[in-house]
């Protein structure tokens, strides 16, 4: 498959070019042929992976909120790992030193140092359920880098 498309559409054009001007969500193995992807992309690969190795999860697609300021629109996974379900944030470098445990397998709001994680819609491979709603709003959401390097460093 990988020698097919490096001949019919080379990934270097394909990352420099249709991935910067669209957002869509890749197929797993388009992200681990591409060696990356948003996070929309790296938590349905997690996911996928779940799922092969039989266990429940759920990809979540909300808001993250640090206090009460909206960072923006984000996804991650609730995952069942040995009967408990956990938060896991399938974009970040380094993993912390432990997931938040969550209380129920129906994801809900998350509090874990100091951001706010609130699910809007979730799906597995066998459901799809709308939980809340998107705010649109004409402000720009602008990541303050200061803030980001710092939780960053509180992970």
């Amino acid at each position: 498959f990988s020698a097919f498309l490096s001949l019919s559409f080379p990934v270097g054009i394909y990352k420099k070019t249709y991935h910067q001007l669209l957002d869509f969500w890749q197929f797993p193995h388009e992200t681990l042929l591409l060696g990356y992807g948003d996070c929309e992309d790296t938590s349905i690969l997690l996911g996928s992976l779940a799922r092969a190795r039989g266990m429940d999860y759920w990809v979540v697609v909300g808001a993250v909120y640090y206090d009460t300021e909206l960072l923006g629109y984000h996804a991650w996974v609730h995952l069942n790992i040995e009967g408990s379900w956990y938060l896991i944030e399938s974009t970040l470098d380094e993993s912390p030193e432990s997931w938040p445990k969550l209380d129920s397998a129906t994801p809900k709001q998350v509090e874990y140092k100091g951001l706010t994680y609130e699910p809007l819609i979730l799906f597995n491979h066998e459901e799809v359920n709308q939980v809340g709603e998107f705010q649109i709003s004409e402000k720009k959401i602008k990541w303050d880098k200061r803030k980001l390097r710092k939780l960053k460093e509180e992970w």
